[in-house]
Protein backbone atom coordinates (compact mmCIF):
# COMPACT_ATOMS: atom_id res chain seq x y z
CA UNK A 1 0.00 0.00 0.00
CA UNK A 2 1.41 3.60 -0.60
CA UNK A 3 2.52 5.60 1.81
CA UNK A 4 1.62 8.92 2.64
CA UNK A 5 2.88 11.28 -0.11
CA UNK A 6 2.00 8.90 -2.85
CA UNK A 7 -1.79 8.16 -1.75
CA UNK A 8 -4.49 7.42 -4.33
CA UNK A 9 -6.30 10.36 -4.64
CA UNK A 10 -8.74 10.94 -7.90
CA UNK A 11 -9.99 8.85 -11.30
CA UNK A 12 -7.27 7.88 -13.46
CA UNK A 13 -9.68 9.64 -16.07
CA UNK A 14 -9.13 13.06 -14.41
CA UNK A 15 -7.70 15.39 -17.02
CA UNK A 16 -4.01 15.42 -16.56
CA UNK A 17 -0.94 15.21 -18.89
CA UNK A 18 2.35 13.24 -19.09
CA UNK A 19 5.41 16.12 -20.34
CA UNK A 20 6.87 14.75 -24.16
CA UNK A 21 9.98 16.08 -25.00
CA UNK A 22 8.84 19.37 -26.22
CA UNK A 23 7.13 20.17 -23.29
CA UNK A 24 3.77 19.57 -24.62
CA UNK A 25 0.38 17.82 -22.39
CA UNK A 26 -0.18 14.79 -23.83
CA UNK A 27 -2.74 11.92 -22.28
CA UNK A 28 -1.16 10.36 -19.51
CA UNK A 29 -2.61 6.32 -18.99
CA UNK A 30 -5.50 6.66 -20.33
CA UNK A 31 -3.99 6.08 -23.78
CA UNK A 32 -3.61 2.67 -22.48
CA UNK A 33 -6.70 1.10 -23.84
CA UNK A 34 -5.56 1.68 -27.65
CA UNK A 35 -5.74 -1.30 -29.56
CA UNK A 36 -2.16 -2.48 -29.38
CA UNK A 37 -2.66 -2.26 -25.70
CA UNK A 38 -5.32 -4.59 -25.22
CA UNK A 39 -4.15 -8.29 -23.59
CA UNK A 40 -4.90 -11.56 -26.05
CA UNK A 41 -6.65 -14.05 -24.67
CA UNK A 42 -4.15 -15.60 -22.20
CA UNK A 43 -1.98 -13.10 -21.50
CA UNK A 44 -1.30 -10.81 -18.47
CA UNK A 45 -3.64 -7.60 -19.57
CA UNK A 46 -2.28 -4.29 -18.76
CA UNK A 47 -4.20 -2.77 -16.36
CA UNK A 48 -6.60 0.02 -17.00
CA UNK A 49 -6.09 3.03 -14.92
CA UNK A 50 -8.60 3.24 -11.79
CA UNK A 51 -6.78 5.81 -9.78
CA UNK A 52 -3.87 8.35 -9.91
CA UNK A 53 -1.20 8.61 -7.02
CA UNK A 54 -0.08 12.00 -6.08
CA UNK A 55 2.70 11.34 -8.34
CA UNK A 56 3.21 13.39 -11.87
CA UNK A 57 5.14 11.21 -14.96
CA UNK A 58 7.48 13.23 -17.60
CA UNK A 59 9.09 11.88 -20.30
CA UNK A 60 12.28 14.26 -20.91
CA UNK A 61 14.99 15.07 -23.25
CA UNK A 62 18.60 15.29 -21.16
CA UNK A 63 18.49 19.05 -21.92
CA UNK A 64 15.14 19.34 -20.38
CA UNK A 65 16.66 17.21 -17.38
CA UNK A 66 18.88 19.87 -16.68
CA UNK A 67 16.14 21.95 -15.59
CA UNK A 68 15.42 19.55 -13.05
CA UNK A 69 18.94 19.03 -12.01
CA UNK A 70 18.42 19.83 -8.49
CA UNK A 71 15.49 18.13 -7.43
CA UNK A 72 16.88 15.28 -9.33
CA UNK A 73 20.33 15.49 -6.98
CA UNK A 74 17.83 15.68 -3.81
CA UNK A 75 16.20 11.97 -5.23
CA UNK A 76 19.72 10.97 -5.75
CA UNK A 77 20.34 11.58 -1.71
CA UNK A 78 17.55 9.87 -0.83
CA UNK A 79 16.74 7.17 -2.62
CA UNK A 80 16.04 3.93 -1.10
CA UNK A 81 19.22 2.53 -3.17
CA UNK A 82 22.09 4.78 -4.24
CA UNK A 83 23.12 4.77 -7.95
CA UNK A 84 26.03 7.11 -8.94
CA UNK A 85 25.60 6.54 -12.87
CA UNK A 86 22.31 7.80 -12.47
CA UNK A 87 22.71 11.20 -10.43
CA UNK A 88 22.42 14.03 -12.37
CA UNK A 89 26.54 15.08 -12.43
CA UNK A 90 27.25 11.90 -13.96
CA UNK A 91 24.71 11.13 -16.51
CA UNK A 92 24.37 14.06 -17.66
CA UNK A 93 28.41 14.81 -18.26
CA UNK A 94 28.07 11.37 -19.90
CA UNK A 95 25.19 12.40 -22.54
CA UNK A 96 26.73 15.38 -22.91
CA UNK A 97 30.32 14.58 -24.22
CA UNK A 98 29.81 11.10 -25.35
CA UNK A 99 26.57 9.51 -25.99
CA UNK A 100 24.71 9.93 -29.78
CA UNK A 101 21.60 7.59 -29.05
CA UNK A 102 18.35 9.54 -28.39
CA UNK A 103 17.68 8.89 -24.53
CA UNK A 104 14.98 9.74 -22.69
CA UNK A 105 14.42 10.80 -19.37
CA UNK A 106 11.57 9.29 -17.47
CA UNK A 107 10.84 10.90 -14.08
CA UNK A 108 7.78 10.45 -11.87
CA UNK A 109 7.48 14.41 -9.58
CA UNK A 110 5.04 14.67 -6.78
CA UNK A 111 2.32 16.98 -7.72
CA UNK A 112 1.99 20.44 -6.43
CA UNK A 113 5.29 21.46 -6.35
CA UNK A 114 6.60 18.48 -4.85
CA UNK A 115 10.18 16.98 -5.50
CA UNK A 116 10.89 13.91 -7.62
CA UNK A 117 10.32 10.60 -6.09
CA UNK A 118 11.60 8.54 -9.11
CA UNK A 119 13.52 8.22 -12.32
CA UNK A 120 15.62 6.43 -14.72
CA UNK A 121 17.19 7.00 -18.00
CA UNK A 122 15.78 5.13 -21.27
CA UNK A 123 17.22 4.40 -24.82
CA UNK A 124 17.10 1.31 -27.03
CA UNK A 125 19.62 -1.17 -27.82
CA UNK A 126 19.15 -4.83 -28.86
CA UNK A 127 18.68 -7.38 -26.27
CA UNK A 128 20.49 -10.52 -27.70
CA UNK A 129 20.70 -11.07 -30.99
CA UNK A 130 18.50 -8.74 -33.23
CA UNK A 131 15.56 -7.33 -31.23
CA UNK A 132 16.42 -3.74 -30.61
CA UNK A 133 13.49 -2.82 -27.37
CA UNK A 134 13.42 -0.29 -24.40
CA UNK A 135 16.24 -0.55 -22.01
CA UNK A 136 17.01 1.30 -18.91
CA UNK A 137 20.26 2.77 -20.13
CA UNK A 138 23.59 1.28 -18.91
CA UNK A 139 26.76 0.96 -20.22
CA UNK A 140 30.51 -0.21 -20.25
CA UNK A 141 30.74 3.23 -17.54
CA UNK A 142 27.99 3.18 -16.01
CA UNK A 143 27.42 -0.87 -15.32
CA UNK A 144 24.65 -0.35 -12.22
CA UNK A 145 21.08 0.19 -13.79
CA UNK A 146 19.31 1.12 -10.55
CA UNK A 147 16.49 3.14 -11.18
CA UNK A 148 16.41 5.80 -8.66
CA UNK A 149 13.34 5.62 -6.17
CA UNK A 150 11.99 7.65 -2.43
CA UNK A 151 11.51 4.82 -0.11
CA UNK A 152 7.87 6.61 0.84
CA UNK A 153 6.72 5.88 -2.14
CA UNK A 154 8.67 2.90 -3.88
CA UNK A 155 6.04 0.75 -5.58
CA UNK A 156 4.02 3.80 -6.25
CA UNK A 157 6.87 5.50 -8.39
CA UNK A 158 7.90 2.51 -9.36
CA UNK A 159 4.02 1.65 -10.70
CA UNK A 160 4.08 5.08 -12.51
CA UNK A 161 7.07 4.35 -14.22
CA UNK A 162 6.45 1.56 -15.74
CA UNK A 163 2.82 2.86 -16.77
CA UNK A 164 4.19 5.99 -18.77
CA UNK A 165 7.07 3.63 -20.34
CA UNK A 166 4.32 1.16 -21.69
CA UNK A 167 1.79 3.84 -22.64
CA UNK A 168 4.75 5.88 -24.48
CA UNK A 169 7.69 4.47 -24.98
CA UNK A 170 6.83 0.21 -25.90
CA UNK A 171 5.38 -1.71 -24.30
CA UNK A 172 8.54 -4.20 -23.06
CA UNK A 173 11.38 -3.13 -21.20
CA UNK A 174 14.34 -4.66 -19.92
CA UNK A 175 16.00 -3.71 -17.19
CA UNK A 176 19.98 -4.40 -17.18
CA UNK A 177 22.40 -4.93 -14.34
CA UNK A 178 19.56 -4.99 -11.30
CA UNK A 179 20.60 -6.15 -7.88
CA UNK A 180 17.83 -8.59 -8.15
CA UNK A 181 17.45 -9.01 -3.99
CA UNK A 182 17.46 -5.67 -3.88
CA UNK A 183 15.14 -3.71 -2.44
CA UNK A 184 14.46 -1.54 -5.98
CA UNK A 185 13.79 -4.79 -7.81
CA UNK A 186 11.43 -5.34 -5.07
CA UNK A 187 9.31 -2.27 -5.75
CA UNK A 188 9.13 -2.94 -9.38
CA UNK A 189 8.07 -6.45 -8.95
CA UNK A 190 5.14 -5.71 -6.96
CA UNK A 191 4.97 -2.32 -9.15
CA UNK A 192 4.52 -4.83 -12.17
CA UNK A 193 1.67 -7.09 -10.51
CA UNK A 194 -0.35 -4.38 -9.19
CA UNK A 195 -0.06 -2.74 -12.99
CA UNK A 196 -1.06 -6.75 -14.49
CA UNK A 197 2.48 -6.55 -16.45
CA UNK A 198 4.35 -9.56 -17.40
CA UNK A 199 8.08 -9.51 -15.18
CA UNK A 200 10.55 -12.18 -15.66
CA UNK A 201 14.54 -11.77 -15.02
CA UNK A 202 17.57 -13.07 -16.85
CA UNK A 203 21.45 -13.08 -17.61
CA UNK A 204 21.53 -14.11 -13.75
CA UNK A 205 25.75 -13.30 -12.72
CA UNK A 206 27.22 -12.83 -9.23
CA UNK A 207 29.31 -9.76 -8.05
CA UNK A 208 31.96 -9.67 -5.92
CA UNK A 209 31.15 -6.83 -2.88
CA UNK A 210 32.77 -6.21 0.34
CA UNK A 211 30.99 -6.12 3.51
CA UNK A 212 32.18 -3.42 5.67
CA UNK A 213 31.00 -5.32 9.10
CA UNK A 214 34.26 -5.64 11.55
CA UNK A 215 37.71 -4.51 10.81
CA UNK A 216 40.38 -5.08 7.91
CA UNK A 217 42.42 -7.07 10.59
CA UNK A 218 38.80 -9.04 11.05
CA UNK A 219 38.32 -9.48 6.99
CA UNK A 220 42.68 -10.54 6.83
CA UNK A 221 41.85 -13.11 9.34
CA UNK A 222 39.32 -15.11 7.40
CA UNK A 223 41.55 -15.08 4.08
CA UNK A 224 44.08 -17.97 3.52
CA UNK A 225 47.37 -17.83 5.27
CA UNK A 226 49.14 -18.76 1.96
CA UNK A 227 47.03 -15.50 0.35
CA UNK A 228 47.81 -13.64 2.86
CA UNK A 229 51.81 -14.18 2.66
CA UNK A 230 51.54 -13.85 -1.05
CA UNK A 231 50.34 -10.01 -0.43
CA UNK A 232 52.92 -8.82 1.92
CA UNK A 233 55.61 -10.64 -1.03
CA UNK A 234 54.26 -8.69 -3.00
CA UNK A 235 54.33 -5.25 -0.95
CA UNK A 236 57.70 -6.26 0.49
CA UNK A 237 58.64 -6.69 -3.09
CA UNK A 238 57.59 -3.07 -4.48
CA UNK A 239 59.28 -1.16 -1.34
CA UNK A 240 62.60 -3.12 -1.78
CA UNK A 241 62.63 -1.09 -5.16
CA UNK A 242 62.29 2.05 -3.51
CA UNK A 243 60.45 4.69 -1.13
CA UNK A 244 56.98 3.37 -1.72
CA UNK A 245 53.58 5.83 -0.79
CA UNK A 246 49.89 4.98 -0.57
CA UNK A 247 47.74 7.80 -1.04
CA UNK A 248 44.13 8.32 0.34
CA UNK A 249 42.73 11.43 -1.68
CA UNK A 250 39.38 12.89 -1.94
CA UNK A 251 38.38 16.49 -3.22
CA UNK A 252 40.98 18.80 -5.02
CA UNK A 253 44.06 16.31 -4.54
CA UNK A 254 42.10 13.23 -6.39
CA UNK A 255 41.01 15.25 -9.09
CA UNK A 256 44.67 15.84 -9.83
CA UNK A 257 45.51 12.44 -9.07
CA UNK A 258 42.84 11.24 -11.66
CA UNK A 259 45.16 12.80 -13.96
CA UNK A 260 48.08 10.59 -13.42
CA UNK A 261 45.08 7.77 -13.52
CA UNK A 262 44.51 8.20 -17.06
CA UNK A 263 47.69 8.46 -18.19
CA UNK A 264 48.80 5.39 -16.28
CA UNK A 265 45.61 3.69 -17.62
CA UNK A 266 46.67 5.05 -21.60
CA UNK A 267 50.18 3.67 -20.74
CA UNK A 268 49.07 -0.20 -20.83
CA UNK A 269 46.77 -2.68 -22.89
CA UNK A 270 44.10 -0.54 -22.81
CA UNK A 271 45.71 2.00 -24.69
CA UNK A 272 47.02 -0.45 -26.74
CA UNK A 273 43.27 -1.57 -27.78
CA UNK A 274 41.87 2.00 -27.53
CA UNK A 275 39.75 1.00 -24.85
CA UNK A 276 41.26 3.33 -21.89
CA UNK A 277 39.61 6.56 -21.24
CA UNK A 278 42.13 8.86 -22.69
CA UNK A 279 42.36 7.32 -26.06
CA UNK A 280 39.17 9.36 -27.05
CA UNK A 281 38.96 12.61 -26.23
CA UNK A 282 34.92 12.79 -25.71
CA UNK A 283 35.66 10.25 -23.40
CA UNK A 284 38.14 11.79 -21.13
CA UNK A 285 36.02 15.12 -21.08
CA UNK A 286 33.50 13.44 -19.88
CA UNK A 287 35.21 10.98 -17.19
CA UNK A 288 37.07 14.43 -15.90
CA UNK A 289 33.76 16.51 -16.00
CA UNK A 290 32.09 13.94 -13.56
CA UNK A 291 35.11 13.62 -11.57
CA UNK A 292 35.31 16.95 -10.70
CA UNK A 293 31.23 17.29 -10.17
CA UNK A 294 31.80 13.99 -7.62
CA UNK A 295 35.03 15.27 -6.15
CA UNK A 296 32.97 19.11 -5.08
CA UNK A 297 30.12 17.25 -3.48
CA UNK A 298 32.72 14.46 -1.72
CA UNK A 299 32.34 11.30 -3.36
CA UNK A 300 35.36 10.74 -5.14
CA UNK A 301 37.95 8.90 -3.42
CA UNK A 302 40.83 7.78 -5.28
CA UNK A 303 44.05 5.80 -3.99
CA UNK A 304 47.07 5.11 -5.53
CA UNK A 305 50.55 3.63 -5.07
CA UNK A 306 53.71 5.41 -5.55
CA UNK A 307 57.18 4.55 -6.06
CA UNK A 308 59.38 7.37 -5.87
CA UNK A 309 56.85 10.01 -7.25
CA UNK A 310 55.71 7.59 -9.95
CA UNK A 311 52.19 6.17 -9.98
CA UNK A 312 52.12 2.54 -10.10
CA UNK A 313 48.69 2.24 -9.65
CA UNK A 314 45.34 3.53 -8.82
CA UNK A 315 41.67 3.06 -7.82
CA UNK A 316 38.63 5.68 -8.48
CA UNK A 317 36.01 5.34 -6.63
CA UNK A 318 32.31 6.75 -5.93
CA UNK A 319 31.35 6.94 -2.61
CA UNK A 320 26.82 7.15 -2.64
CA UNK A 321 25.45 6.79 0.69
CA UNK A 322 26.58 3.63 2.53
CA UNK A 323 28.04 2.21 -0.59
CA UNK A 324 31.16 2.72 -2.59
CA UNK A 325 31.47 1.73 -6.20
CA UNK A 326 35.05 0.96 -7.47
CA UNK A 327 34.77 2.34 -10.88
CA UNK A 328 38.23 2.24 -12.79
CA UNK A 329 41.67 0.68 -11.48
CA UNK A 330 44.82 0.75 -13.61
CA UNK A 331 48.22 -0.44 -12.90
CA UNK A 332 51.81 0.07 -14.25
CA UNK A 333 51.85 -3.90 -16.20
CA UNK A 334 55.85 -3.47 -15.95
CA UNK A 335 55.09 -4.03 -12.21
CA UNK A 336 52.46 -6.98 -12.67
CA UNK A 337 54.72 -9.72 -11.36
CA UNK A 338 54.52 -8.17 -8.21
CA UNK A 339 50.51 -7.62 -7.52
CA UNK A 340 50.27 -3.69 -7.94
CA UNK A 341 46.16 -3.75 -8.56
CA UNK A 342 45.91 -6.25 -6.05
CA UNK A 343 47.92 -3.52 -3.55
CA UNK A 344 46.43 -0.87 -4.74
CA UNK A 345 42.96 -2.05 -3.61
CA UNK A 346 44.24 -3.49 -0.13
CA UNK A 347 44.84 -0.05 0.64
CA UNK A 348 41.82 1.27 -0.33
CA UNK A 349 40.19 -1.22 1.08
CA UNK A 350 41.66 -0.36 4.68
CA UNK A 351 40.14 3.40 4.31
CA UNK A 352 36.80 1.91 3.83
CA UNK A 353 36.87 -0.21 6.85
CA UNK A 354 37.58 3.28 8.58
CA UNK A 355 35.03 5.61 7.07
CA UNK A 356 31.82 5.57 9.33
CA UNK A 357 28.68 5.40 7.74
CA UNK A 358 29.74 2.73 4.69
CA UNK A 359 28.66 -0.85 4.71
CA UNK A 360 28.99 -2.02 1.68
CA UNK A 361 31.98 -1.95 -1.14
CA UNK A 362 30.75 -2.35 -5.24
CA UNK A 363 33.27 -3.99 -7.41
CA UNK A 364 31.15 -2.84 -10.68
CA UNK A 365 32.92 -6.67 -12.09
CA UNK A 366 31.01 -8.00 -14.57
CA UNK A 367 30.76 -11.94 -15.83
CA UNK A 368 34.55 -11.69 -16.71
CA UNK A 369 37.10 -13.15 -14.18
CA UNK A 370 39.03 -10.12 -12.12
CA UNK A 371 41.49 -9.45 -9.27
CA UNK A 372 38.34 -8.72 -6.84
CA UNK A 373 37.54 -12.28 -7.91
CA UNK A 374 39.98 -14.15 -5.34
CA UNK A 375 39.90 -11.11 -2.57
CA UNK A 376 36.16 -10.38 -1.78
CA UNK A 377 34.20 -13.85 -0.68
CA UNK A 378 30.72 -12.23 -0.73
CA UNK A 379 28.28 -12.23 -3.61
CA UNK A 380 25.77 -10.41 -4.73
CA UNK A 381 23.29 -11.93 -7.94
CA UNK A 382 22.39 -9.33 -10.54
CA UNK A 383 21.03 -9.63 -13.48
CA UNK A 384 18.20 -8.19 -16.22
CA UNK A 385 14.69 -7.43 -15.89
CA UNK A 386 12.18 -7.83 -18.43
CA UNK A 387 9.10 -6.33 -17.75
CA UNK A 388 6.02 -6.66 -20.88
CA UNK A 389 2.11 -5.43 -21.10
CA UNK A 390 -0.52 -5.37 -23.40
CA UNK A 391 -1.64 -7.41 -26.13
CA UNK A 392 0.78 -10.40 -26.94
CA UNK A 393 2.76 -9.88 -23.69
CA UNK A 394 3.38 -13.38 -23.32
CA UNK A 395 4.34 -13.86 -26.93
CA UNK A 396 7.17 -10.99 -25.91
CA UNK A 397 8.25 -11.77 -23.42
CA UNK A 398 8.88 -15.66 -25.22
CA UNK A 399 10.30 -13.75 -27.68
CA UNK A 400 12.60 -11.85 -25.47
CA UNK A 401 13.88 -14.89 -23.74
CA UNK A 402 14.55 -16.60 -27.30
CA UNK A 403 16.69 -13.37 -29.02
CA UNK A 404 18.87 -13.92 -25.80
CA UNK A 405 19.33 -17.48 -25.95
CA UNK A 406 20.18 -17.36 -29.90
CA UNK A 407 22.77 -14.54 -28.73
CA UNK A 408 24.44 -16.65 -26.46
CA UNK A 409 24.45 -19.40 -28.58
CA UNK A 410 25.95 -16.97 -31.17
CA UNK A 411 28.57 -15.80 -29.15
CA UNK A 412 29.71 -19.18 -27.40
CA UNK A 413 29.94 -21.09 -31.30
CA UNK A 414 32.03 -17.87 -32.06
CA UNK A 415 34.24 -18.04 -29.09
CA UNK A 416 34.80 -22.02 -30.28
CA UNK A 417 35.90 -20.94 -33.06
CA UNK A 418 38.71 -18.17 -32.39
CA UNK A 419 39.64 -20.62 -29.76
CA UNK A 420 40.31 -23.04 -32.34
CA UNK A 421 41.63 -20.93 -34.80
CA UNK A 422 44.37 -19.66 -31.92
CA UNK A 423 45.14 -23.91 -31.29
CA UNK A 424 46.13 -24.29 -34.94
CA UNK A 425 48.00 -21.05 -34.76
CA UNK A 426 50.20 -22.57 -31.97
CA UNK A 427 50.34 -25.92 -33.50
Amino acid sequence: MAKAGCDLTQREGDARGVRDHGGRAMEEEGTMDRDDMMPAEGDAPLAAPVAISALEPLLMTPMEAVEEAGAWAELAEQAMEPNPFFRPEFLLSYLHHVESEPITIAAVRRRGGGGLAGLMPLGRKPLGLAWKTPHVWTHAYAPLGTPLLCADCAQAAAEKLLRVVMSHVGTFLAMPQQRLDGAVAAAFRDAAAAARLKLDDTAHYERPVLSLEGTMEAFLQRISGQRRRRYAKGYRRLKEQGHLVRDHLSGAQAVEAFEAFLELEQSGWKGESATALASNPYHAAFAREAVQEFAASGKLLVDRLRLDERTIAAVVAFRDGPRVYEWKIAFDEEQASQSPGVQVVLAAMEKYFAIDGLLEVDSLSGQAPSLIDGMWKDREIFGTMLIAGGRGAGARMAMAHADIAAYETARRSAKGVLSRLGKRRKG
